[in-house]
């Protein structure tokens, strides 16, 4: 029934009816608190009869409201039935003006450039929905609107699921195509003309899905007709299945690398379709300087094999690789214009970070002739090794003897490459051969960067401490300088042209004090120079500083003699590695002008919350994708809550395991609410949160969004709960003392609550856990060469025993306190703890599984979690732990002449 003007949802007034379909009907409405259009999707009557229904749709409406994006509607909020059920939930939204892109289909195939402007907005929309978790599951041209200043407004962004009566997404919606019986019996969720195999199967979705949906809208635009179609439903949804499009239909001018894209969108089995839609925007980036037609495609694309995804799109690629390298070489004095191409893994290997599979971080060598990496085949433990690639080449070459090799860097001449081991900073020619160590490093270490002087003088990262020196010909390693207060270490550093002074980064445990800073062979004193992710390199024959901000690699106008930046840091690349570990340094430039970088994983889908047990089997995973950066078990184990990072911020999200149901607990990202530690009584959550400048810790029961109490506020640093006391009356927390680094504090929830130290040194204290029987407390400290676990008892001056050996991070209790565990060399381990009065026995370390996860970033979260029983494992990790291949790797992207390509 259609709802006369005048109707009132609260306060909005419907105005006129805009359309209807099978998810409801569409008013234009007005807004009287704020004088504003807007338009009220009225949902099917049954909502309003079915009130787990309705609550189901409430929440996930919630997460929905996050999307905030230039390319989609934004929804501004629900309206519940009305009493006595007489008026169905409403959802209110943006009101969008333009007609819809199947308007402007109906007028005939757009040509490819103004194909191209919708396709990619429409990427943007749905990496912006991808990124915390949403996927849209019935992108269609009716669902995309096309304003009149050219800006593409996607709709109905994750309604779908909303509306679903299952919590999979694996059950049948009111699909605007289908029957209303169809919609109640029939499994299946989308538009069925736009349905990937998946859906039309009914089997569960994610955000390929929106790939295959992307691939069938933009074939549309560029021949005018459906990429499936039949005379019924049942019809169109065998032709999904079984059939492939018409590929003779593409006009014969179509590009070559966009029919490739299709093919690669609407490959029906969806290991082989492309992963993401970063990689369909990579894919038109990376190949728009071969604009020539290509032929008719006339067969299936080939069955699919046990390769990654990458891997298929640089085989695409390899023509324009070798075309594009051995041109560039003939006219590299003079390059006239920007080319790019992608640089797979080797064949049965995944790039790496340090001990980070799957991060991909690679350096180009001055002379822009070389690429050097590291990577592993994923199914064999310590197999990581050097790899060189010539850039005008097609197959990269391991080097001899660098087994374990981790973040490479080249000496100034192009002809060797410094390299770490664990315990040990390496040499090795770029043509191979024998394999020279020049020190050693700090126990249990694998150095984070190094750069190499025109003098002969090697900077490097030996540890979370402060940065080492060593001759390149070999010699004993050197301090420089000490940390500053608040900083964790330094890392990844650069030389300027002028071979004394440097870059690095200074991490510490607060994003806000992470920054690229300045430092001298000649002086400990360091100059802060720009807030950045990552560390910074400087391309001299530019002039500009290259660093990483939110996933964006940015370059900025910058004096090496003076150390000043000018003009506005403008964008490079976008996707850039930079969350594996802190500080990453994922990109590199020649004297020559040629840029590499690595692609980071999508940020919001980094990060998959598994199960495993104490022998390494994998038995399941807890909550959606995310960029996870902390998880904790409550004390049943039937709840997770989990800081999920967006952007600058994040907030907590509680995943009910039984029902694997998700819902955000804290409701302000910007705010970074972070580090949540479950209370006892499995009742209340601790958590830090930093607000108008100022962090402190904060308790919230978990049945009340938005009631939380501040229980400490520190003026300055971090402060980051940890673990509870027994009885519920008391947080632990880190954060940094008035003369010290970062130590261990009780405060207690009532009275004055004032902090007072339980272990304090010179040295940085992180991790602390305090036992389930309160007797003990352990926790992460770096006082010798190496960071390793302690175990004492809960108060300042108390005997403490190592628990760890050979480095070890992130300690976690089983239920009866009678176990440890921690990290350590990439594995996760247990160590028997036994209490004798009061000292402690400790067993023998123990490695249950190789942990696959992030790094504990400053000691400010846990990248894994043990049920009571210490039997089960939550690990949060870029792929399956144990021998499972990761399916889908980032590639090296390789930009010639990367300044003529900006737009500034």
């Amino acid at each position: 029934m259609t709802l006369p003007a005048g109707t009132r949802f609260g306060p909005y007034e419907i105005v006129n009816l805009l359309g209807q379909g099978g998810m409801g009907q569409v008013y234009r409405a007005r807004d009287t608190r704020l004088n504003r259009d807007v338009a009220i999707k009225v949902l099917p009557d049954l909502f309003a009869t079915d009130a787990e229904r309705l609550t189901r749709f409430t929440r996930e409406a919630q997460t929905l409201a996050a999307l905030n994006h230039p390319n989609i509607a934004t929804i501004y909020g629900i309206e519940p039935p009305s009493a006595g059920a007489e008026r169905a939930a409403a959802i209110v939204m943006e009101l969008v003006d333009g007609d819809d892109l199947s308007v402007r289909i109906a007028q005939g195939a757009m040509p490819v450039d103004e194909a191209l402007a919708v396709v990619r907005q429409i990427i943007d929309a749905l990496e912006a929905a991808h990124d915390i978790g949403i996927v849209h599951r019935d992108l269609k041209p009716a669902n995309i609107k096309l304003r009149h200043d050219g800006t593409v407004k996607v709709l109905d962004f994750g309604l779908a699921k909303a509306i679903d009566s299952g919590a999979d997404g694996s059950q049948i919606s009111n699909s605007p195509t289908l029957t209303a019986r169809a919609t109640q019996m029939g499994m299946i969720i989308g538009t069925a003309s736009y349905m990937s195999p998946e859906q039309a199967r009914g089997r569960a979705v994610d955000k390929r899905t929106d790939v295959w949906a992307l691939g069938c809208v933009f074939f549309e635009m560029l021949t005018g007709t459906k990429t499936f179609h039949g005379e019924d439903v049942t019809d169109i949804i065998s032709a999904v299945v079984k059939t492939e499009p018409d590929w003779t239909v593409l006009p014969p001018t179509t590009p070559a690398h966009i029919r490739t894209i299709l093919t690669r969108c609407l490959a029906k089995d969806r290991k082989a379709r492309i992963p993401d839609v970063s990689v369909v925007r990579y894919m038109l980036d990376g190949t728009m300087s071969d604009s020539s037609p290509g032929t008719a495609i006339t067969q299936t694309p080939p069955a699919r094999t046990r390769v990654w995804v990458w891997p298929a799109v640089a085989a695409v690629l390899l023509c324009t690789t070798i075309a594009a390298g051995w041109a560039w070489y003939g006219t590299r004095t003079a390059p006239q214009s920007v080319t790019r191409f992608v640089v797979a893994p080797p064949t049965g290997t995944l790039f790496t970070a340090g001990t980070q599979l799957g991060a991909t971080v690679p350096v180009i060598s001055p002379d822009g002739r070389w690429v050097a990496f590291t990577a592993q085949d994923p199914t064999t433990p310590n197999s990581r090794r050097l790899y060189v690639r010539p850039i005008d080449a097609v197959e990269a070459q391991a080097l001899p003897g660098t087994d374990g090799a981790a973040y490479p860097f080249w000496s100034p001449d192009s002809r060797q490459i410094g390299f770490s081991i664990l315990n040990s900073m390496m040499r090795v020619a770029v043509t191979g051969g024998p394999v020279q160590t020049l020190c050693a490093l700090r126990t249990g270490i694998t150095a984070r960067g190094g750069s190499w002087s025109p003098e002969g003088v090697i900077i490097f990262n030996n540890g979370p401490t402060m940065l080492y020196r060593v001759p390149a010909a070999g010699g004993t390693a050197a301090p420089m300088g000490q940390l500053d207060q608040g900083q964790n270490g330094r890392q990844f550093p650069f030389f300027l042209p002028d071979g004394r002074r440097f870059l690095f980064h200074g991490d510490s445990a607060s994003a806000a004090q992470a920054n690229v800073f300045v430092g001298s062979l000649d002086s400990d004193e360091t100059t802060p120079l720009v807030a950045a992710d990552s560390g910074a390199i400087f391309d001299a024959s530019s002039g500009h500083l290259l660093f990483v901000r939110q996933g964006i690699l940015l370059a900025q106008l910058f004096n090496p003699t003076t150390l000043v930046l000018t003009g506005e840091a403008f964008p490079v690349a976008e996707k850039v590695e930079a969350l594996t570990v802190p500080g990453l340094v994922a990109f590199s430039v020649s004297s020559t002008g040629v840029l590499v970088y690595g692609i980071g994983l999508p940020s919001g889908d980094t990060l998959q919350p598994t199960w495993v047990t104490r022998q390494g089997t994998v038995s399941g995973t807890a909550g959606p994708r995310a960029e996870y950066r902390g998880v904790a078990l409550s004390p049943d184990g039937l709840q997770m809550a989990a800081h999920r990072h967006i952007g600058e911020g994040g907030d907590i999200w509680v995943t009910d395991l039984t029902r694997n149901a998700t819902a955000r607990l804290t409701v302000d990202p910007t705010m970074e609410n972070q580090s949540p530690v479950w209370s006892p009584e499995g009742q209340r959550i601790a958590y830090t949160s930093t607000r108008n400048g100022k962090s402190g810790l904060y308790v919230q029961p978990i049945q009340t969004t938005g009631a939380e109490t501040l229980v400490f506020e520190a003026d300055t640093g971090l402060p980051l709960p940890v673990s509870w006391t027994p009885d519920g009356k008391a947080l632990i927390f880190t954060a940094p003392g008035a003369n010290t680094r970062r130590d261990i504090w009780r405060v207690a929830l009532d009275g004055e609550r004032v902090p007072t130290p339980v272990v304090q040194s010179p040295a940085a204290e992180s991790h602390g856990q305090l036992s389930p029987d309160g007797r003990w407390i352990a926790y992460t400290s770096n006082e010798t060469n190496s960071t390793e676990v302690y175990v004492q008892a809960p108060k300042v001056g108390a005997r403490k025993w190592p628990i760890s050996l050979g480095g070890g991070a992130a300690p976690r209790w089983r239920g009866d306190s009678q176990e440890l565990y921690y990290i350590g060399e990439g594995k996760l381990w247990a160590v028997d703890i036994a209490a004798r009065g009061d000292t402690i026995v400790a067993g023998s370390p123990q490695a249950l599984f190789n942990h696959g996860g992030v790094s504990q970033h400053g000691g400010s979260y846990f990248s894994y979690a043990v049920t009571a029983d210490g039997q089960k494992f939550l690990v949060t990790s870029r792929r399956q732990t144990g021998a499972a291949l990761e399916s889908e790797a980032a590639p090296i992207v390789v930009v010639l002449n990367w300044l003529a390509g900006i737009s500034r």
